[in-house]
């Protein structure tokens, strides 16, 4: 019985290190995520320089 016991809590231990690595690529794609929102802050500050420069020109015209 305590082997069948230590069998079952072996395979929970196996199922909660099969959760954390999920939540590790969770973490993972989330950080992505992150990265690539930080990205496209980026493209749309410069696109908006970009619009000052023309409205700049627009301006000296």
């Amino acid at each position: 019985m305590n082997a069948r016991i230590d069998g079952i809590d072996a395979i929970a231990d196996g199922m909660n290190a099969r959760i954390d690595g999920i939540d590790a690529i969770v973490d993972g794609m989330n950080a992505r995520i992150d990265g690539i929102d930080a990205i496209a802050d980026g493209m749309n500050a410069r696109i908006d320089g970009m619009d000052a420069i023309v409205d700049g020109i627009n301006a000296g015209r």
